[in-house]
Formats: C-alpha cells, sequence, structure tokens
C-alpha cells in the first residue's frame, strides 16, 4: 500500500495497485507521500551528521557512529584570505551563524 497526495487539493490517496496518475477528487497532479516522507526523514539525518561533524572537522561520534569526513577549501574560502583559510573552524562557525539552512 502506498499513499499519494494531490498537489492541487491535498487530498490523500491510499492505494493497493498502481500508482494513480492523477488525483481521483479533482484530477490534480499527486506524488507519491511515503517516498517524500522518507526522503525527507534522511534528509535530516544527513544533515545533523553533517552539522556534527561540522562543528568537530575530524572524526566525531554521532548517535554510536564513527562519521569521518573531508574538509575541502574552495576557492571561493581561499579568495577570502589567507587568515581565512588558516582557521576553517572559525570559518565555518561564522557561516554556519550567518547562512541560512537552505543555502
Amino acid at each position: 500500500m502506498a499513499r499519494f497526495q494531490c498537489l492541487t487539493c491535498n487530498a490523500v490517496e491510499t492505494v493497493t495497485a498502481s500508482e494513480p496518475q492523477s488525483c481521483a477528487r479533482c484530477g490534480g497532479p499527486v506524488f507519491d507521500l511515503d517516498r517524500y516522507m522518507t526522503t525527507r526523514a534522511e534528509a535530516a539525518i544527513i544533515g545533523a551528521q553533517n552539522d556534527a561533524f561540522r562543528k568537530a572537522l575530524a572524526p566525531v561520534e554521532w548517535q554510536g557512529q564513527t562519521l569521518r569526513g573531508r574538509v575541502v577549501v574552495t576557492r571561493g574560502i581561499r579568495d577570502m584570505g589567507p587568515e581565512v583559510e588558516s582557521d576553517p573552524s572559525q570559518t565555518i562557525r561564522v557561516l554556519t551563524l550567518c547562512l541560512p539552512d537552505e543555502y
């Protein structure tokens, strides 16, 4: 069974067979609500892992897992000057505080 939600009227339909091509109520386009919710949950986990790594800039424990990553200095960071490039942890703190989550 899968749930589909209409983009036009927001109706939710649960189907057992094939994926609906349009909303049974208004004929509007539909999307797979379960897949959408799973993707959002996975994105939230990845975001939390990224935040934990950025704060440590080294391998860090997160919910019983060791997160490892790589710090990459882009041309844009290099262009900000040697004082920014020499202390990436400070730069990340500043950017994390100043930039919106969607950036």
